[in-house]
């Protein structure tokens, strides 16, 4: 994204003159990733305890995250919940990646359990109930990418699947 040129002391070698030259490089994204994985460093190592301590300053996350001209939307976060880095348990919120209809509300998915996702936990200003729980892991959808094909299931399958449920 920056061109740089490089140090006179490391010529590259041009075709065209047959000669060395100085040179520079730069990087260029042209076709983004779909998705992007942030992992969020919540734990930390103390020397004095020799043990992981669980940070809990509170994090404001953002919708939207804007890398070179590609805009991401944020559509999934794990969240440990637990008061120390040794234990806890993990659970998601999230909704369809993909804007529009049928994306469907920010829902808790906690083992068996949806429900209403308490978005707080997002926006810095974490309540007393939720104090232990940290965002971990954050899923954004770049905004230009393609969108997911429909999924295919076989027509046996579904058969199968509705007597099942009759």
């Amino acid at each position: 994204l920056m061109y740089e040129l490089m140090d006179e002391s490391e010529p590259v070698f041009c075709e065209s003159c047959q000669a060395k030259q100085r040179a520079g490089k730069w990087c260029e994204i042209v076709s983004p990733p779909a998705h992007i994985c942030v992992c969020l460093n919540r734990f930390s190592f103390d020397m004095q305890a020799m043990d992981m301590v669980k940070e809990k300053t509170p994090v404001q996350v953002d919708g939207n995250v804007q890398i070179g001209p590609f805009v991401y939307a944020l559509y999934f976060v794990i969240v440990h919940t637990g008061k120390d880095a040794t234990s806890g348990h993990y659970y998601a919120i999230g909704h369809r990646s993909e804007e529009g209809a049928g994306q469907g509300d920010w829902v808790k998915m906690d083992d068996s359990q949806l429900k209403p996702a308490d978005m707080s936990i997002l926006q810095g200003s974490v309540s007393e109930k939720l104090k232990d729980d940290t965002p971990y892991v954050l899923f954004y959808r770049c905004q230009q990418a393609p969108k997911t094909p429909g999924v295919y299931i076989p027509r046996r399958l579904a058969e199968e699947l509705r007597r099942e449920q009759e």
